[in-house]
């Protein structure tokens, strides 16, 4: 009896170390993958289980479980502001107060736009390349265009990617695919090329049911040259665009608030995979975030009214990707006042002069998107 107990306590030790083992190479697995979504929904699954929920902590540490567990939907009454140069509220509705990392802060416009043109001593050292402060960001001019466009190759710790400059914001509309409802989306270079733009970035959010959306059912509503092309309604969601003074807006209202506030351009994102990055000038602290490293989107507008368009590059050999932490580091970099993440991961891509800039995250090449926000090309007369 005493030699069947001893047995009986060794295969439960052994079991349970099994079990152990395999949970954290489980865990560690899925912590690993760059696939941002499948990682939540992942784990959110194993917290269901009371079994597995009591040894998830063994795997993962409280803040990684907080991280992954913790809701992030916009609560569909969060009131919203217009914030302008003068620091005084408009739009007609109460501030929202401080945003964190979980609720998304107030909307903000950008400064008014300025003189945005680059010394010749600033483009000297642009085309030498620099880094930032702690030396983790390295920016290199790869082209300075003579219609207000200029492009930078940068790299950081973990990731490559493009960057672009855009001189006059007014130049920038929200395009999409075509009218909605007609089948799936388009990857953005087809969309540039049919306004005949001159560079691209993609856009908003859509529905995505198991990684197998095609663009044609974007989230929340789409604001196309002051006209609501698609969604409606009072809920309001996360919103970023460019209004009628071609000043970035980034903040949770209604589309009906959003026309009404002189929004032109605007798409919609989540806040888990689009976070606002900078608000007025002062970076989000966003570490209680996923730490995934992937493929990313960015869209950003300077004081002086200069636009950045960042994408960095993920999953690759060479590029794993950035997280959100990287993207507000980086933003600032860029001297952004005010940024936000755009739709990432596959849907990731940046459109120059007819080819994508950004490699694709897919095996499948660049993915099909609702919409893209476009350059068009500069009057003819006002080349210089």
């Amino acid at each position: 009896m005493k030699k069947f107990l001893v047995r009986l306590l060794i295969l439960i030790v052994v079991v349970a170390a099994l079990l152990y083992g395999g949970l954290r190479y489980l865990a560690g697995s899925v912590k690993a993958s760059p696939h941002a979504y499948a990682k939540k929904e992942f784990i959110r699954e194993m917290a269901q289980d009371a079994r597995i929920s009591k040894v998830l902590p063994l795997a993962l540490s409280r803040r990684e479980l907080d991280g992954y567990l913790k809701e992030e939907a916009l609560p569909e009454d969060l009131p919203y502001t217009l914030v302008t140069e003068a620091g005084t509220p408009g739009g007609g509705a109460t501030p929202a107060a401080a945003g964190t990392a979980e609720d998304d802060p107030p909307a903000v416009q950008s400064a008014a736009p300025a003189d945005s043109a680059r010394t010749e001593e600033e483009l000297t050292r642009a085309r030498e390349g620099y880094t930032d402060e702690n030396g983790k960001i390295f920016l290199q001019l790869t082209e300075q265009a003579e219609d207000g466009i200029t492009v930078f190759r940068v790299s950081g710790p973990s990731y490559l990617g493009n960057v672009m400059l855009i001189d006059d914001a007014s130049r920038i509309s929200l395009q999409t695919k075509g009218a909605y409802g007609g089948g799936g989306g388009s990857a953005i270079g087809p969309i540039a090329d049919r306004h005949g733009a001159v560079a691209a970035l993609n856009g908003g959010g859509f529905d995505d049911p198991e990684g197998k959306g095609d663009g044609g059912t974007p989230e929340g509503y789409v604001i196309s040259n002051g006209a609501i092309v698609y969604g409606g309604g009072a809920g309001a969601y996360h919103m970023v665009g460019f209004n009628k003074e071609n000043k970035l807006v980034i903040g949770v209202m209604g589309p009906g608030a959003a026309i009404g506030a002189g929004v032109r351009d605007a798409i919609c994102l989540q806040p888990w995979y689009g976070p606002t990055l900078i608000v007025n000038g002062e970076p989000r602290d966003l570490r209680m975030m996923t730490d995934t490293l992937d493929a990313r989107t960015a869209m950003g507008q300077r004081a002086d009214g200069t636009v950045v368009f960042a994408t960095v590059n993920g999953r690759q050999g060479n590029s794993q990707g950035a997280n959100f932490p990287d993207m507000v580091e980086l933003m600032m970099f860029l001297d952004c006042e005010n940024a936000s993440c755009l739709d990432g991961g596959a849907s990731t891509q940046m459109y120059y002069r007819g080819e994508y800039l950004n490699v694709s995250p897919t095996y499948y090449g660049q993915r099909r998107v609702g919409n893209a926000f476009l350059v068009a090309p500069v009057a003819a007369g006002e080349e210089g």
